[in-house]
């Protein structure tokens, strides 16, 4: 992974297993949407947390369709677009008030899109790397900027 972390002294950097980090803000019954090229990778492994009585949406995140604050976790399944905040404004319309948002990227992106969540009026929570070039991010929206 880039070395685009040490920009954010407040995260101490570890490896982490994408699963077990995504694992830890899921239980059954919850609802979770799904966008990006790696979605697919994730709906089965998702639909067995979430349970029978939980759901998985595959969405678009720049028009997901799905009502507000009916998502408890919203995976990007993709590398964040450097600078990119276009969805962050749906997607926090569909999170429920405690939902978070968690970002799985790497390869050749410009790394975690720290900078860009917090100024858009997100606080990131937990940022790991996964994998030889990849992280994994959770973030929720900050209290104020929770819409109603």
């Amino acid at each position: 992974m880039r070395d685009n972390h040490s920009m954010h002294p407040g995260f101490q950097l570890h490896r982490a297993d994408p699963a077990e980090v995504l694992g830890r803000h899921l239980a059954p019954g919850m609802t979770v949407a799904v966008a990006g090229r790696s979605a697919e990778v994730w709906v089965s492994r998702l639909a067995r947390a979430v349970g029978r009585n939980g759901a998985v949406l595959r969405i678009d995140p720049n028009r997901s369709g799905a009502p507000g604050q009916s998502c408890h976790v919203v995976l990007w399944a993709d590398s964040w677009p450097p600078g990119d905040a276009a969805a962050l404004p749906e997607i926090r319309r569909i999170l429920k008030h405690d939902g978070c948002l968690a970002i799985l990227g790497g390869g050749g992106d410009a790394g975690p899109p720290v900078d860009t969540l917090e100024r858009h009026g997100w606080t990131v929570h937990e940022l790991a790397a996964a994998g030889p070039e990849g992280y994994i991010l959770i973030a929720a929206p900050t209290d104020e900027s929770v819409q109603s």
